[in-house]
C-alpha cells in the first residue's frame, strides 16, 4: 500500500518526468548514486516509482569514486550492493582525481563518466538527487557572483539529458522516508566543512538567513520558478520574433545587426542566448560571452560554448559552425549547360541586357578573390572591394566571378564587366542558390550592379 510520503513524493517525480520527451523517457533513466541521503532516497523512490507507474521503464545506476577522499571506495562498493540487492545493472569508476581536485574538476569528470554510459547504454536520462535545499544554494551561489535573471531561475527540473525528480522536496523529507524504511546512508563528512563554497553557503550563509524565514529553500524554489516560467516565456515569444528575422545558411543561423539594434538593450543578450540554444551542444553561454559577441561592430569572431562559433560583420551577426568559405572553381562549356557551385546550380544564357560579357568558351567560375581586381573605363585596374559599397560584409565573402582563358576576369558579382567588353551579353540563372534570401532581406541582390557608370 502506497504511504502519504510516497504519495507526495511521486506527484512530484511524475510532475518533472512529464517534463521529459516520452520517446526519450521510453529509453530508461541512469541514476546517479553517490551514497549519500538525497541520492539514496532517489535510488528507492525511482524503483519504487517505476514498480508503480511505470513497470516496463528501465533502470539503472552509477556511482563515481572521484578518488578525493579515502572513504569514497567503499561507498561506490554500498551502492552497488544497494543496485544488487534492487536488481537492477550497475556502472562504477575510479577517477583518482586527488585530494587537491576542485568541485568542477570532480562535476566534469562525474558528468563525462555518466554520459558515456547513457551514449553506450541506449538510456535516455541521467537522474541526480538534487533537492529544494541544492535549489536554493545554488541560486545564493549564482547572486553572489552576479547573475541575471536566467541564473535566478536555479537548476532546471529537466535539462536533457538530465532529470533531477526530488528538486521540489526537502533533504529532511527525504530521510525520513529513508528511516520509515530502515534503509542506511552515508554521510559525507566532507560536506560539513567549509572548504567548497557550497558548502559556506550551505552551513554559514544559510543557518543565518533562516533565522528570519525558517522555510527558506521554499521561498527560493517558488521565486527561481516563477523567474524560470516567465524567462521560458519570454525566450518563446523571441522564438516566435526570431521566426520572421533569422536566415539559415551555412549549417547556422544569420540575423542582421539593424533588427538587433531594434531590441530593447535589456533583450538583446537574450536573442543571442536564443540563438546559442538552437545550435548548442551544451554548456552554459554566459553573461560576458553574450557583451562580447555584442560588442564587436566591425568584423570579427569568437569561439562561444557549446561548439558555436560567432562570426561578425557591419551588417550581421552569424552563430554556427566555423565560417569557412569553399572554395571552388568550374569549367563551363558553354551557355545553357549548368554548372555547380557552393551556393547551387546556376547557367548561362543570353540577354541583350546582360553583364557578362564572353567573347570565347569554356570559361572559368570561381569565387572571388579578396585582392580580386577588374579593368574599368578610364580607371585601369581597379580593386573589386572598392566596388562593392552597399554590398554587405557577409555577401562579399560569396560573390563569384567569371574568367576567361585570354582575358582573365571578365565579370565579378557585385562588380559588373571588365572593360573592354566583348562578345555576347549574358545572364547567369540560378536553379537554385542558398544566398537567394541573403540577397533578399538585405535589400541588395549583387548579381545586378544598377549604377555600373561603364554600362550605363
Amino acid at each position: 500500500m502506497m504511504t502519504n510520503t510516497e504519495k507526495r513524493a511521486f506527484r512530484e517525480i511524475s510532475d518533472v518526468l512529464g517534463l521529459v520527451p516520452p520517446q526519450i523517457l521510453a529509453r530508461g533513466i541512469l541514476l546517479a548514486v553517490s551514497g549519500g541521503g538525497d541520492s539514496a532516497a532517489l535510488l528507492l523512490l525511482l524503483h519504487r516509482w517505476v514498480q508503480e507507474f511505470a513497470p516496463d521503464s528501465r533502470l539503472e545506476v552509477a556511482s563515481v569514486d572521484h578518488g578525493i577522499r579515502p572513504e569514497s571506495a567503499h561507498e561506490m562498493e554500498v551502492v552497488e550492493n544497494w543496485a544488487r540487492d534492487l536488481g537492477l545493472p550497475f556502472h562504477g569508476t575510479h577517477l583518482f582525481l586527488g585530494h587537491g581536485a576542485s568541485e568542477e574538476q570532480a562535476r566534469n569528470a562525474r558528468q563525462a563518466f555518466l554520459e558515456g554510459i547513457v551514449a553506450n547504454r541506449g538510456l535516455g536520462l541521467i537522474a541526480t538527487g538534487h533537492t529544494i535545499e541544492d535549489q536554493a544554494e545554488t541560486v545564493i551561489m549564482r547572486m553572489v557572483r552576479g547573475t541575471g535573471p536566467r541564473g535566478l531561475s536555479g537548476i532546471r527540473p529537466y535539462r536533457h539529458p538530465y532529470v533531477r525528480p526530488l528538486l521540489a522536496l526537502e533533504r529532511r523529507f527525504l530521510r525520513n522516508y529513508l528511516k520509515s524504511k530502515g534503509f542506511s546512508w552515508i554521510d559525507d563528512p566532507s560536506n560539513l566543512g567549509v572548504d567548497y563554497f557550497r558548502n559556506r553557503i550551505r552551513n554559514e550563509v544559510m543557518p543565518l538567513l533562516e533565522r528570519d524565514n525558517p522555510r527558506l529553500s521554499e521561498a527560493i524554489y517558488r521565486m527561481a520558478r516563477n523567474v524560470a516560467e516567465e524567462h521560458d516565456a519570454l525566450m518563446n515569444l523571441l522564438g516566435s520574433l526570431l521566426e520572421e528575422e533569422v536566415i539559415h545558411f551555412a549549417g547556422g543561423l544569420l540575423v542582421s545587426r539593424k533588427f538587433l539594434e531594434s531590441v530593447p538593450p535589456g533583450a538583446r543578450h537574450l536573442v543571442v542566448i536564443r540563438l546559442w540554444k538552437e545550435l548548442s551542444s551544451g554548456g552554459e553561454l554566459s553573461r560576458s560571452h553574450v557583451s562580447r559577441v555584442l560588442g564587436i561592430h566591425g568584423p570579427g569572431s569568437m569561439n562561444l560554448p557549446g561548439g558555436v562559433y560567432a562570426r561578425i560583420w557591419p551588417e550581421h551577426l552569424f552563430l554556427g559552425p566555423p565560417w569557412r568559405v569553399p572554395g571552388f572553381s568550374v569549367s563551363v562549356p558553354g551557355p545553357g549547360v549548368p554548372f555547380e557551385t557552393p551556393w547551387g546550380t546556376m547557367l548561362f544564357e543570353p540577354c541583350d541586357s546582360g553583364e557578362v560579357h564572353i567573347a570565347s568558351w569554356p570559361v572559368t567560375v570561381r569565387r572571388v578573390r579578396p585582392s580580386e581586381k577588374i579593368s574599368r573605363k578610364g580607371s585601369g585596374r581597379v580593386a573589386v572591394k572598392n566596388l562593392y559599397r552597399s554590398v554587405p560584409g557577409i555577401l562579399r565573402e560569396l560573390l563569384i566571378c567569371v574568367e576567361e582563358d585570354r582575358r582573365g576576369v571578365v565579370w565579378v558579382e557585385g562588380a559588373g564587366p571588365a572593360w573592354p567588353f566583348e562578345g555576347t551579353r549574358y545572364t547567369i540563372r540560378a536553379l537554385s542558390d542558398a544566398r537567394q534570401e541573403l540577397f533578399q532581406r538585405s535589400g541588395t541582390d549583387p548579381r545586378v550592379v544598377t549604377q555600373n557608370p561603364d554600362t550605363a
